[in-house]
Parts: C-alpha cells; structure tokens; sequence
C-alpha cells in the first residue's frame, strides 16, 4: 500500500543536484499536484530534462568517461546521457533508445510508475531507516546459526538510526519490532496478542551478536505495556496494523487510527505563508491524522479567493491580514459538529466551538504581532476568554510571541493564574541562529513562543516536532473526549456528621455520664484540655461520626442566558478597567453596566419563577422572603389602585363601583366558625376587662 506522508521530498527541486531528485519525481503518485516544469511547449508525455545538451555532450563520451571522477560537474554530464523524467502515466514511445539506467533495485514497477529501494529511504522523517527481512526470524529462533553473518553483514556497513523487525509468528500471525538506537529503547507492537518476553529476548540477543551498532541492545528496555491501537472484532489486519504501527513510529506521530479511537488530534504551526508551502499542506492533510490543523502567519489577503486550496476532507474558518504578516487558517473534518464561530480582526483570533461526545469544547486560535504591546493583548484576551461560559473546556492555541520559558515574563503567568490555566508545550517551539560580523560567529536561540493553555484535562499527550519548512517547529497534541455525564450538577464530596436533635441528646446524655475525675491527676492546663477535648470527640464519634456526602453544586442560576452573560462580562470587564485606571470615564461605564445587569437579572429571574408555587421552596417563609424582595408590593396608603380586574362567579369585571360591591359583599360574608354566642362573647370581655381594673 502507498501513503502520503508529509515529508519534504517533494519540494524545492530546483535547488538540488538533478541526481537527487530524479528518482523522486519518477515515484510521485499524484501528477495533480505539480512542482516542475520542465520545457512547457514540449508534449506532456515526452518531456525531457535538457535534451539539446545531451546531444552535445555525446561527442565526448568517451572523454567524459576517462576524466577525473572526482569532479561533480564532470560526473553530472554522464547523468545527462541516461536521465528522462516522465511527467505522466504515460511511457515516451519516442525516443526508446533513451533510458534510464541504474544499479538501484527496483522493488514494484507497474503503470507506468516504479519504485526503489531507495525511495524508501527517503519516506521517512529525515531519519535513517532499515527494516529486516521476516523470514530470518526462522533462522534467528533456530539452534542452527551457520552463515546468519553473511546475511547482517550489509547492517554493519550502513548507517541506519531505526530497524524494523516485522515479525511472522504463531504461524498465520503479523507484530512489529522496532529497535531504535537513538533512543536506546525497544518497542514491540502487537495487534491482538500479549508480548512474549522471551521470544523478544532472543531475538535481541541474535542481533546484538552480528550488528554492531546494536551491540548494546541486550541492556536497553522493552515497552510493550503502553496504549495504542488493538484490533477488535477482527483477526484479519494484523499486517495492516503492523505497517501504521511503523508509519506512526518514524513520524513520531501520536498513535490514533481506528473506528472505536475516542481520541482527538491537532497540531498548530507558523507557516510563514501557505502559498509557499501548499504542497506540504496538502500532504499533511490527506493523511487525515489530525480531526483539526491550525496554521499562523498564512499571509494572505482579500485577493486571494477563498478556493485558492481545497480539501475533500476538510473545510476552513480564514481570518486574513496583509501578504507580509499575519492571517489566520483553521482546517477541521468534515464529520466534526461546528456550534458557532467568530473572527476578531482587532485581536487576530479565531474563535469555535465544537460538539464532541455530547462536550461542548471553545477553541482559541490566536497569533501576536510583535508590534503589539504583550500587556495590551493578554487584556484583550482576558476579556474576549470571559465573555465565554467558562465551566466548559477552553483551548487558546497559537503564537503568542512571549517566550513561556523566560523567567522575567509574568504577564502570560500571571495570565494563566487567574483564568486557571495550564500550558501543556513543553519545548521550545521555535529555534533561530543569527550571524554577527562584529564577533564573526553564529548565536542560536531557543523559545518557547506557541502555547496551547487549556482549563481542564482532556489533554492527554503533547509533542514538539522540527519542521523542515519553517522557523518554527509542529505543535501536536491528543485529546481525551469523554462523553458528558447526563447529570448536569456536578456533585462535591464532603466531610460531615449527623447532628440531628436525636443525636444531640444522646451526646449530651453520654457525656453527663462520663468521668472526668481522671482530670484531676493531670496537673498542666494543655494536658486537661487535651484529655477533655479527646473525650468528648469519642463521644461525638461514637454517636454521629464523620461520614461524605455529596453535593450538588450546579448552576444555581438556571434564569441565566447569553445576554446575562455578556452583560456580567462587560460589568466585570470595566470594573477592572476602572480599578487599574481609577479614571471617572471607566467608573461611569462600570456603574452603567452594573445598574443595566441586575435589572434585567430581576426581569430574568422574575420571569422564571413566576409560575413557580409554594412547593418549589423548602418552606412558605423562603417563598415570601423571594417575592417580597423581587416584587413591590403596594401599601394600603397607596394613591394608585393596585387591582385592575376581578373575576367572581365567572364574570369578569374592571369597573370600580362594581369592583367596590363585590369586596363588600365579600367581607360582609364573612363569619366565624365559633360556636360561642355574642351574649356569652361579651361577658368574657367584660369579665377579663374587670380582672385587668383589679390588677391595676
């Protein structure tokens, strides 16, 4: 199978020798995507490099041939007589007595198309690589080892970092061993099945014993026990498994593939222009990897149309500057849910919320110009972050320009700390060397300038990569989306005991009963208290002892809404305006903004509870103390009628002189329940008035 890697393989022909790329031209897969061109008006299917000079050159190839090897110019005029390059599925049937010859083996050749031994060097991430041949592992794990020399004799003549050891076992089963010398580790990847130790062991052995630069294996560590990618439900991809175990493992790329993958990926990078570098852009996102690819610096502007690149798997949020800084490019997957989004030109952010798992998640891209003051931005940041709902998780991805790493900035500390913020970067990002003449050397300089914050912990894994095309490195990370508990309280543990009126008197009933003579023999005041204060604890835990509870501590303000929230947000944001400036213009808009919130949260919260009865408060007292403090209640003294209409036995009515015989036929009705007489009524008040005189 092929796959499209991004690499920087295919860029930049022009400045290297034609030998280094003929090659590479010939295996390119997709003729869509073109970087050369060579002789326009020649046919697609017969383009040559420099056919002219190679008709000169062949009157001197017997001379050619004789000189000096050592010359590079010389030996390119050789290549010029056996070098073609094909720019189409389509053989040239025009000049056949041309080819190409070389010692290099070919290992698939079809199409039109032929690949290398070579070329597979040249897929990787810049690292030098081998791979062994599956059927040694017959030879390696037998008691007969006649002539397993010869067969790594051709490891110890090549320099190689990485070894890939595919490994044929349990007689219809594919893993992969990959042994990396930089690093001195082991891994071992296996799809269904647990590592056998000492099968892997043996093996190690073997090839410590013959391949020198592997001399040392026998003492480096084995990591099988780590989470990546299993087959589930399946028995048939073992080989497939074990070929995206090696290309993850070379790209240094974070392990995610399969349907069942709850992971989510994304990776930043300063571009410094994405039309400079669109091929590299267009490899990176047809591997489908990452679920989002977040580019700064794109450098680009309203003239160049928003069709200028597009991608089947993806589509695009742009937030554009000028053609010599700036801008702004976000591509997310197409299955991924987009809540809503927003640009802001001012601060040069890109803001968007996705649905993952049933989680809301705010994603923050945002890019610093260096003529911006630091101070300036974070506040703009800080106010823009708070306008959010922040009980959900918030990423603030992109080049800030402020060097984490420098000890003498707090102002990005001091940042995080208030909006409860980590940094998950945990290398330089960006690494420069500057020539000086005065000294005549070279200084290099490493900052950490692209941050991702985030207020949670749904990241799981972070990495740092070089990249081959920019000043600045690939920032990657791995999310956990967990889906979201159906509860929308989140619930707290605490410490408590049951002090219920029951328990309270057992308590005061034991302690009446406890002996406290012992007290007496103890002579200091610390040691009476201390034995005191232990009796009567035993006593309490005794009886209530302490136990965890859980709480519900959700929104207690369930009226709340977008425009409650922006207007909290404008109140905060100039109150800290005003207390940093003290300036009557600040104190005026925080008053403003303060007096416009709390009258639309009673309009809010009257609003809510007004169909609410007696029974949605724990008692009738809580009820009143509600509506006596959120509603006017009219006095009797009142120059304004309070009631507009009435409605009695089925007729409605808003006339006053009515209004005025249905209160009095209404209060006139009313007698008591007592089942006393008026006589006797009036002899017990003139009784108890009589008994009154007496005391008097």
């Amino acid at each position: 199978s092929s796959t499209q890697l991004p690499t920087n393989s295919k860029t930049n022909y022009y400045c290297q020798p034609v030998e280094n790329y003929a090659h590479s031209y010939t295996k390119k897969l997709k003729p869509t995507i073109s970087t050369t061109n060579f002789h326009q008006n020649t046919h697609k299917s017969c383009q040559s490099l420099n056919h002219s000079k190679l008709e000169s050159q062949s009157a001197n190839k017997t001379q050619t041939q004789n000189s000096n090897n050592s010359n590079p110019s010389q030996n390119n005029a050789n290549l010029w007589r056996n070098l073609k390059v094909y720019s189409s599925q389509e053989k040239d049937l025009c000049e056949e007595n041309i080819e190409i010859k070389s010692t290099d083996l070919v290992i698939v050749k079809g199409l039109g198309f032929q690949i290398l031994k070579s070329d597979l060097n040249d897929v990787t991430n810049g690292i030098k690589t081998m791979s062994i041949d599956s059927l040694i592992i017959n030879k390696i794990v037998s008691s007969d080892h006649r002539g397993i020399s010869k067969i790594f004799d051709k490891y110890n003549q090549i320099s190689f970092k990485v070894l890939f050891f595919p490994l044929f076992i349990r007689q219809n089963h594919w893993s992969l061993l990959v042994i990396d010398s930089s690093k001195s580790s082991i891994t071992f990847f296996d799809s269904i099945f647990q590592i056998d130790y000492n099968l892997i062991r043996k093996i190690i052995t073997v090839l410590s014993k013959y391949i020198g630069s592997l001399k040392h294996a026998g003492s480096w560590s084995i990591n099988a026990n780590f989470d990546y990618p299993k087959q589930i439900n399946n028995v048939h991809d073992c080989g497939a498994y074990v070929c995206q175990y090696a290309k993850y493992y070379i790209f240094n790329q974070l392990l995610r593939f399969g349907k069942n993958s709850t992971n989510f990926q994304l990776i930043h990078l300063n571009i410094n222009s994405i039309l400079n570098h669109i091929i590299e852009v267009h490899d990176m996102l047809s591997t489908q990897v990452f679920d989002v690819v977040l580019f700064s610096e794109t450098k680009l502007d309203d003239t160049i149309p928003n069709s200028f690149y597009k991608n089947d798997h993806y589509f695009k949020i742009r937030l554009d500057r000028t053609r010599h800084g700036g801008g702004l490019l976000v591509f997310i997957k197409n299955n991924l849910v987009v809540k809503k989004s927003n640009l802001l030109e001012d601060l040069e952010l890109i803001y968007f919320q996705l649905q993952v798992r049933s989680q809301k998640l705010n994603f923050v891209y945002t890019y610093r110009a260096p003529s911006m003051h630091e101070q300036l931005f974070l506040d703009k940041l800080d106010d823009f972050i708070h306008s959010l709902n922040l009980s959900e998780p918030l990423f603030i991805i992109g080049d800030l320009n402020i060097d984490f790493n420098n000890g003498e900035n707090s102002k990005i500390k001091e940042f995080m700390t208030n909006n409860e913020l980590i940094n998950f970067v945990k290398k330089a990002t960006r690494n420069s060397s500057k020539f000086y003449k005065n000294t005549n050397s070279f200084r290099s300089t490493s900052t950490m300038i692209d941050l991702l914050l985030h207020n949670g912990d749904f990241i799981i894994d972070t990495d740092v990569l070089n990249c081959p095309f920019s000043d600045h490195c690939f920032v990657l990370a791995k999310l956990e989306i967990k889906k979201k508990k159906k509860s929308i309280n989140s619930v707290n543990k605490v410490e408590c005991r049951n002090l219920s009126a029951s328990n309270m008197a057992q308590i005061c009933l034991k302690i009446e009963e406890a002996n406290f003579k012992q007290m007496r023999e103890i002579e200091s005041i610390e040691g009476k208290w201390t034995f005191f204060k232990d009796a009567i604890l035993n006593i309490v835990d005794e009886i209530a002892p302490i136990r965890k509870i859980s709480i519900n501590s959700g929104n207690q303000f369930p009226w709340y809404d977008e425009d409650l929230f922006k207007l909290k947000h404008l109140k905060n944001t100039y109150y800290k305006r005003f207390a940093r400036s003290r300036l009557p213009d600040d104190k005026q808009a925080y008053e403003h903004f303060n007096k416009t919130f709390n009258a639309l949260n009673d309009e809010k919260m009257i609003e809510y509870f007004k169909d609410k009865s007696m029974n949605d408060f724990k008692s009738s007292k809580k009820f009143w103390e509600f509506y006596s403090s959120k509603i006017s209640i009219k006095s009797d003294k009142s120059s304004s009628n309070p009631i507009s209409h009435v409605k009695f036995n089925g007729k409605v009515t808003d006339n006053k002189l009515e209004l005025c015989n249905i209160f009095n036929c209404f209060f006139t009705s009313i007698s008591s329940s007592s089942n006393v007489s008026i006589k006797e009524a009036e002899k017990f008040i003139d009784e108890q008035i009589e008994s009154n005189d007496e005391n008097q």
